[in-house]
């Protein structure tokens, strides 16, 4: 908006080894920019709640006017939320929202209806029965909070042929293939793998592959895979 034009913003993201964020955090900024904005370089907390509060305060004290933020941790991030409110700098909350903390917009996804297509699309793919495996995003993630609560609703609510097994991974690429290692062994039957974001989708397909289990679509075996975020 035009009495806006000039003025400086700062962008806090959460970590930048999801490409999905990588585009998220250079998209923003461009738009910013083309909005007449002046954006302070993009600060990365790598995963680590505690300098994502640093870094908020950091931009704030560099001058932002506002703050575009995708949060680490829903829960941890409230605290720097408050700080910006009682420097009077308002926070757009992006992709990832807060559990609370006060914000002038939030703007992100269905995410719970995320978790409900990849169970309906699963469904329809393994033949409405079988085993299927949840690879579930972090607790501390609203968004990996609702994208297991979807897919978890649709399956006990619609498709009760279908067996739900779940394994948290705290969006780590290593503890997610090796869920996956462990439950492939223990259920060569495994029909299909709900995947909440696809920043470990090579080390995933590279555990199928290893175990001989990455036949593809229409041949014998193959394992059915769904993710999100398309990077």
């Amino acid at each position: 908006q035009s009495f806006a034009a000039g003025e400086t913003i700062g962008y806090s993201s959460p970590f930048l080894f999801s490409q999905f964020q990588v585009i998220l955090q250079d998209q923003a900024v461009a738009a910013a920019e083309a909005a007449g904005l002046t954006a302070l370089s993009p600060t990365n907390a790598d995963g680590d709640s505690g300098k994502q509060i640093t870094d908020i305060r950091n931009l704030v004290g560099a001058g932002a006017k506002g703050l575009i933020v995708v949060a680490n941790d829903s829960k941890a991030i409230i605290p720097a939320l408050d700080y910006a409110v009682s420097q009077n700098v308002p926070v757009v909350s992006i992709d990832i929202g807060p559990d609370g903390g006060s914000l002038y917009a939030i703007v992100r996804a269905n995410n719970v209806g995320m978790g409900w297509i990849a169970c309906e699309d699963m469904a329809k793919a393994i033949g409405d029965s079988g085993k299927v495996l949840s690879l579930q995003g972090a607790a501390t993630s609203i968004n990996g909070r609702e994208r297991s609560e979807g897919f978890r609703d649709c399956i006990t609510k619609e498709h009760p042929n279908i067996e739900l097994i779940e394994r948290p991974t705290d969006w780590d690429a290593t503890k997610q293939a090796a869920a996956l290692q462990t439950v492939l062994a223990a259920n060569p039957d495994l029909k299909g793998i709900f995947q909440q974001s696809d920043y470990a989708l090579s080390p995933t397909l590279n555990v199928l592959k290893l175990a001989g289990r990455d036949a593809k679509v229409g041949e014998e075996g193959h394992i059915y895979n769904i993710s999100i975020d398309a990077s």
